[in-house]
């Protein structure tokens, strides 16, 4: 294992644990849990006292008290349509802990935070330029899990909210922990603080639920963070009693050391360098892999005596031993994206060379007369394949836009279907000559679309017209649209003579929609400039209609082309 790049746990708390987060996230929940009356209607308060964020915390007795109230303690599994952006094709349905969401439900109806276009409501005016860290401890960290999980897709800044739970109930089943576990940027979004504790079942309800997030382990040894939500699952239950020699079976004991005990430990830690930790004696150990698992059991509070280190250890082992492989083998993603952009640049050449012969690259591909253009099907062919992976992988993930697929590959996406569609649409219109393209239009081009699409509605971007057209159509079916234009004026020559034709007026009325497509297009700069190059199809198109107009017939579109203001259009 010489050479494994293994988590790092302790090195990791640490830096957490310097950076003061945590500790004001605790101070938050230990001041206003003391001040807030438990009459107080509102279980939650916006501490707005920090230049840099806003904390949304969850107070722990207003959350226990109405579980209490309204008899929710032992509620089965549940899903909710709230939840539903969750599922994917291999993960349909999202269960969470129904005393706990039923609790969030009841949060989102009594009070405005769920009113996201009121200017007034708590939502909206979360909704600044400082990060938003929500908090809770116990019931109220559980409820903050959930309303954090509510925002992955209630939420339109840039920063996605940061949950930090003390001591929190697990959430959800398994269901929800693959949810979370696809998307890396949501693992790093949850930190659950926590020490082992004897009362395993206040977590897990006998193993019903399962974390999910980022696990972050403190003991009087130490500190040490967990990402893989099998080895957190381990750690905590491993029974050991608390340092004071009695076992924090009882809520009293549970929250005398959440509000005496927690705060205590953690200034003993802020003021122990990770470099003066306990030390272990390494004797015997072979791999530095064992050295580094063996201290983040330490930190955890599982010393080397203790009846389940060699056991954990192993377990510990063998998944990071899995998890390195399993690195190791996969191809590295950025170097893949790259290798195909190389792909993209052969295309963009033979566009130019098009291009420089006044033909679109489009036609040139269509009509396969040179060894350049037989060449293209094998560019095409590679990156069509990267790009269908790519796009089952994110079908795979949660249904949100930055959840699916980076901003790099999805605008990397997009360039690629407007690039290579066109080609596609050549192979189909050259082996068929018939139209329905759009009907068979491959799933991959239309997701890449549609999650292009929900990106721009969700940032709100607006297209600017920069007064000159793109290098590439942006709709990357406008060739099939020029194809089925081409069909529908040949049926029209044809009148009479095509059995089952539609009729005249019907082929006018499409040539006609047809016209105030390409003139949006145009208006909007969204054509390419090589669509008005001499010998393209679209042009070809355009002088055998204008031969079929009736006399005095105009249109924006008709006195666009005639007065030849296209070859202004650069």
């Amino acid at each position: 294992m010489e050479g494994c790049k293994f988590s790092g746990g302790r090195a990791k708390a640490n830096l957490i644990l310097s950076a003061g987060i945590l500790q004001r996230a605790w101070t938050s929940i230990s001041e206003l849990e003391r001040r807030r009356s438990t009459t107080d209607a509102c279980p939650f308060v916006v501490d707005d006292t920090s230049p840099n964020s806003t904390t949304l915390v969850f107070l722990r007795h207003h959350v226990s008290a109405f579980i209490q109230r309204d008899q929710r303690r032992r509620l089965p599994l549940q899903t909710h349509p709230h939840f539903d952006f969750l599922t994917t094709n291999d993960n349909p349905s999202v269960s969470f802990n129904g005393t706990f969401l039923s609790v969030y439900l009841s949060f989102l109806q009594s009070t405005d935070f769920g009113d996201q276009a009121c200017p007034t409501s708590t939502c909206f005016i979360l909704r600044n330029n400082k990060q938003l860290i929500i908090v809770g401890e116990e019931e109220g960290g559980a409820t903050a899990a959930l309303c954090a999980l509510w925002l992955l897709k209630n939420w339109s800044s840039p920063s996605l909210p940061l949950c930090i739970t003390f001591d929190a109930p697990f959430v959800g089943g398994e269901e929800l922990q693959k949810a979370v576990g696809t998307v890396e940027q949501w693992t790093a979004q949850f930190w659950h603080v926590t020490r082992r504790r004897y009362d395993w079942n206040f977590f897990s309800d006998s193993g019903r639920y399962k974390p999910f997030g980022t696990y972050f382990l403190i003991s009087d040894s130490g500190c040490v963070c967990v990402d893989d939500p099998d080895s957190a699952c381990e750690l905590l239950q491993v029974k050991s009693p608390s340092s004071d020699g009695h076992f924090l079976d009882s809520d009293h004991g549970r929250r005398y050391f959440g509000l005496k005990k927690y705060g205590m430990l953690r200034k003993k830690l802020e003021k122990t360098p990770l470099s003066k930790s306990r030390y272990i004696e390494a004797t015997g150990f072979q791999e530095s892999l064992m050295v580094d698992l063996a201290l983040q059991l330490d930190s955890a509070g599982i010393g080397f005596n203790h009846e389940e280190h060699q056991r954990l250890l192993q377990s510990m082992k063998q998944r990071e031993v899995v998890a390195h492989l399993s690195h190791k083998s996969a191809p590295n993603a950025s170097k893949r994206l790259n290798q195909v952009k190389k792909q993209m640049a052969r295309l963009e050449w033979y566009k130019k060379e098009c291009e420089a012969k006044n033909m679109t690259y489009y036609d040139c591909y269509k009509s396969r007369s040179t060894e350049k253009d037989m060449d293209v099907i094998k560019f095409k062919n590679i990156l069509n394949n990267y790009w269908r992976e790519k796009v089952e992988e994110a079908e795979d993930k949660p249904q949100l836009p930055d959840a699916r697929m980076r901003v790099k590959w999805l605008f990397a996406g997009v360039t690629y279907k407007r690039m290579v569609e066109p080609l596609d649409i050549a192979d189909h219109y050259r082996r068929t000559g018939r139209g329905d393209y759009t009907a068979r239009r491959p799933r991959h081009y239309e997701l890449l679309e549609k999650w292009y699409e929900e990106d721009d509605k969700k940032n709100k971007k607006e297209k600017k017209k920069e007064g000159k057209g793109t290098s590439l159509t942006d709709d990357s079916c406008f060739w099939a649209h020029v194809e089925e234009a081409a069909l529908r004026l040949n049926e029209l020559k044809k009148q009479g003579r095509i059995a089952g034709a539609k009729s005249k007026e019907d082929l006018w009325n499409e040539l006609r929609e047809f016209e105030g497509y390409v003139m949006k297009s145009v208006d909007n700069y969204e054509l390419s400039p090589e669509v008005f190059l001499d010998n393209s199809s679209f042009m070809e198109w355009w002088k055998e209609y204008e031969k079929e107009l009736e006399p005095g017939y105009s249109s924006p579109f008709v006195a666009f082309m005639k007065d030849t203001r296209y070859v202004h259009y650069k």
